[in-house]
């Protein structure tokens, strides 16, 4: 289960129906199957459900700390 600031927690169902939407958002805007995403943020439900619904695309997922600058990009 997720925590979320705003809602409390989430359960399984809900959690796993915001990746798939985050993965057919990332379908619909041209992503292709088998490319990078950046994800980067800190420890949140966000980042997990970016995560997972990369993942659920068919796509890697490559984590970026902030503190990075814009050639690890």
């Amino acid at each position: 289960r997720l925590k979320d600031k705003k809602n409390g927690f989430h359960g399984h169902g809900k959690t796993f129906m915001k990746n798939r939407l985050f993965a057919n958002a990332l379908i619909a805007s041209g992503v292709e199957e088998n490319h990078s995403v950046n994800i980067i943020g800190f420890n949140s439900p966000e980042w997990l459900i970016s995560y997972y619904g990369t993942l659920m695309a068919n796509m890697i997922t490559s984590g970026v700390y902030t503190t990075n600058g814009p050639e690890a990009c």
